[in-house]
């Protein structure tokens, strides 16, 4: 896939996440991954987006009254701290491509399955 596209396929997974309340990070490494191979620049680019989506999402939400600031403050105090120490381990390339397919496919396991379980009980139900 041409690097070119990466604008378009970031905005499509940011308007996409966003309007469920997410920010996309998980899909920003995927599509990264297949496309650029320095795995320090898919990481600060993934974060990079991943906060302007939430910090502009958590803005509106707090701007229509949907979440209240004083509920947010132990999440933004803990997050500091906790992204630093995240922040220094040090992972290896082919350590964090493995953790990286590992998580994504679980991922996609797991929501494989709850959509069979929901079909099941859709179809017991009816």
């Amino acid at each position: 896939m041409p690097i070119e596209y990466l604008p378009f396929i970031f905005f499509f997974i940011a308007l996409l996440y966003s309007s469920v309340g997410f920010g996309g990070g998980s899909s920003y490494l995927a599509i990264m991954s297949l496309v650029i191979t320095d795995f320090y620049e898919i990481r600060s680019t993934a974060l990079i987006l991943n906060i302007c989506v939430v910090t502009i999402g958590t803005s509106v939400y707090i701007k229509n009254g949907v979440l209240k600031p004083k509920l947010l403050w132990p999440f933004f105090v803990l997050s500091i701290p906790m992204a630093y120490l995240g922040a220094q381990v040090k992972l290896s390339q082919n350590a964090f491509f493995l953790m990286l397919g590992s998580a994504l496919l679980l991922a996609g396991i797991f929501m494989l399955l709850k959509f069979v379980q929901s079909r099941i009980e859709s179809i017991e139900f009816s």
